[in-house]
């Protein structure tokens, strides 16, 4: 009998300007994907037959339903872009903790003071079952959270709890020499 082989963690470490840091994709579910892709399709569809019915006739109601139905696509789109091509980038410089999260090419982040970053833990994530399983959507689904003043965050939504075990244990190394 053969053992089975370790997996790779979904999480790589990079080397950047400012030292080491964490490089970890987004979530990935192939079934929303599918079904984002596949709802698209229908909802452009439906959108373009209304903006040629908007423009053949104005009336309030297409325009405020277009409204809603740009938000939607918007929205469909950018999560199937970040399914795709998301990164989330985690490093500690100077002390301080850094997440930023990028999309081809633009990015926003966020500089946590590292002496006010408290309780960085993994939190346990309930099992939904099936195909859908919604961590990475809110505020407060990520796997690595951690307390900064008298607020929860979290990042690394596309991690196990194992993987988000590896990124606590390398944040720990870092952050706590800095801030004692």
């Amino acid at each position: 009998m053969t053992y089975v082989p370790l997996p790779d963690a979904r999480f790589s470490i990079i080397d950047t300007p400012n030292g080491p840091a964490l490089r970890i994709p987004a979530q990935r579910n192939l079934f929303v994907a599918a079904f984002l892709a596949v709802w698209l399709c229908g909802w452009t569809a439906g959108g373009v037959a209304t903006i040629h019915q908007f423009l053949a006739q104005p009336q309030a109601f297409l325009g405020f339903w277009l409204c809603g139905w740009a938000l939607g696509w918007g929205f469909a789109a950018l999560t199937l872009a970040r399914m795709a091509a998301g990164v989330e980038t985690v490093s500690v410089i100077a002390g301080d903790l850094e997440i930023r999260r990028s999309l081809f090419g633009l990015s926003r982040g966020k500089l946590y003071r590292g002496r006010e970053v408290k309780a960085l833990s993994v939190t346990v994530q309930p099992n939904w079952g099936g195909f859908f399983q919604p961590r990475g959507f809110g505020p407060h689904m990520g796997r690595v959270q951690f307390t900064y003043g008298g607020r929860s965050q979290s990042f690394a939504a596309g991690l196990d709890e194992a993987e988000g075990a590896e990124v606590v244990a390398w944040l720990r190394q870092r952050l706590e020499p800095a801030t004692r």
